[in-house]
Formats: C-alpha cells, structure tokens, sequence
C-alpha cells in the first residue's frame, strides 16, 4: 500500500529517486490505504481497503465515488444513465451462495425499441403485471385464478377455445366453440337453473316452449321467410297470394294465422310449394274480420304440407 502527495521535493539524488519511488508506488497501489489521501486531486484512484472499494475523486475534488469493489465485483452500486447488456446478454440473478441463478434475456431478433414502466407500488396476493399494451405494466388479478369472478369482458382469441375439464383430470374434456361470425353476437342466458338442451339429443322439456308469432305485411304477393319464425299472422288488406317461403328447411312446423279484412273480403291464393289434401287449394273464410289458421309442416325443400282451419272463434 502507498499514498504520496505527487510533490516532489528538491533534495538529493537519493531522496528525489526516493520520493519519485514513492509516486511511482502511489500509482501502482492506486493509493491505495486504509484512509483517503492526504492531498487529493481530481478525478484521482484510491483503493480504499477499509470498505474494500475502488474509488474515483469526483471533477469538484470534493468527494469520492465508488467504482467497485477491490475484487472486480461490482457491489451495490447506483448508475445514472441506461445500462445495456449488448448480445442477448443476461440480466443474472443469483442465489445466496451464488452456486445458480435465474436471468432475464432479449429475444433474439427485436424489432423495435420497447420499455416497460413498472407500477409505482406493490400489488395485492396472488396479483399478476399486466401490460396496457403502450409499455405499462400494472397489477391486475388473475381472470380465474382459484374460483376468481372475471368483472369484465372475456375475450378468447381467434385460436383459443374455452374448455371445461370436468371433476375428472383426464383427456376428456367439453369445449365451447363458436362459428365464425361475420358481425358482433350477443348470446343472453336466462335468469334461471336449467340444462342446456343439445340438437342432436332427444329432449324432454319440463316448461312450456313458445315461438313468437312474426306478423306479415299484406301485399298482392306475401313471402314468408321461414327462417324468421314458426308462426306467423297477416290481415288481408289485398287479393292475396302466399308465395313459396324462402329458407325452407325439412322439418318445420307452425301455423299461420289469417284474419280477414274488416270492410272487404279478401281472397287468398297459394304457391307451388303449398300441398293440400287432394290437391286441392282451401278458400279462406269470407267473413269480415273471420280468422282462420293454416297449419302446416315442411316436408322438404320444394313441400309444404298444410291444411286451412276456418272460421275459428
């Protein structure tokens, strides 16, 4: 260990080599001692060995600050500016005898500039970061993490599905999956206790099931859409045709109500699709304001079979 003032003194050959050994030495130990040096300069080396640290003097000459420690490791330190790790370089932290670590590492290709902004506080248990998608993280609870209540929208992902494991772990599963829709959807679930009735299962329905009754509007020609309903009504305000419906599908059944006019009877005739007992289209009732229903069902595409009750009341 030396220190020296860097001061060299006029005297004899032997003290001057003696005093430029001493500076030469300072040097060498980057003056290195258990105390500072007696005259310090600026931005000048001290190896402090009390605190085991290198040290610079700072550009006022009015205070030390550490580099690092005196066996190469860097210690707690405080840095000012950005630190970047070039390369993929980890980002290490070790364990408490240093024997193995865990790391942080880029990916190897990035292809723009990202920071992240931690939040300003700790999070709630079991909290995790979520990110606004802009750079900032914040705490957020897990969507369902043990029994946990999701308090807003729910939004799977074009490749993802909802599956339900069931009390069983094992490799059978039930899976929501929907068609893919060409506009926004909105499925409502009843206020109620019940199970959920498949298409392809027999079902045996212990409430009353009820189709709404879709009015048609009066024309010289009707074209019912039966993709719309089961049942519908129209008053006749015209000579009527009933066209061949759109959207027939094999298997439909309702009825179609049909009130008369209430100032002129109406008559009302029927397209091809329409099927009558023997052949023959039914006259529909000429009373005023009488109503009759046409009960039908879809045998296929191109037949209906129907029958017209009259004059009902």
């Amino acid at each position: 260990m030396a220190q020296h003032d860097y001061v060299i003194a006029n005297g004899t050959g032997a003290a001057v080599r003696s005093d430029l050994n001493g500076a030469l030495g300072a040097i060498a130990t980057n003056n290195s001692g258990a105390t500072e040096p007696a005259t310090t300069y600026a931005f000048q080396l001290w190896a402090d060995t009390t605190t085991g640290l290198l040290k610079i003097r700072n550009a006022a000459n009015s205070a030390w600050a550490e580099l690092l420690e005196l066996d190469g490791e860097f210690g707690s330190k405080t840095f000012n500016g950005n630190i970047t790790l070039n390369a993929q370089g980890d980002l290490r932290f070790a364990d408490s005898d240093s024997s193995n670590w865990l790391a942080f590492q880029a990916p190897s290709t990035v292809a723009s500039n990202v920071t992240w902004t931690l939040p300003n506080a700790d999070g709630s248990s079991n909290q995790t970061l979520v990110t606004n998608g802009s750079g900032t993280l914040s705490w957020a609870s897990p969507l369902l993490s043990s029994g946990g209540t999701v308090t807003g929208a729910l939004e799977i992902g074009s490749a993802g599905s909802l599956v339900f494991e069931g009390s069983t772990a094992d490799g059978n599963e039930t899976t929501l999956a929907v068609t893919d829709p060409t506009s926004d959807r909105t499925i409502t679930l009843p206020d109620a206790t019940g199970t959920v009735p498949l298409l392809s299962l027999a079902q045996s329905f212990s409430a009353a099931q009820r189709g709404t009754i879709s009015t048609l509007t009066s024309a010289s020609t009707v074209t019912p859409d039966f993709a719309l309903a089961n049942n519908f009504s129209i008053t006749l305000g015209h000579t009527v045709t009933l066209a061949n419906p759109t959207n027939l599908t094999a298997g439909q059944s309702g009825v179609i109500f049909i009130t008369q006019d209430a100032s002129t009877a109406r008559t009302m005739s029927f397209g091809s699709y329409w099927d009558f007992s023997g052949g023959t289209a039914p006259t529909v009732t000429s009373t005023l304001s009488a109503v009759d229903a046409l009960v039908y069902a879809v045998r296929s595409t191109t037949s209906i079979h129907a029958q017209l009750l009259t004059n009902l009341s």
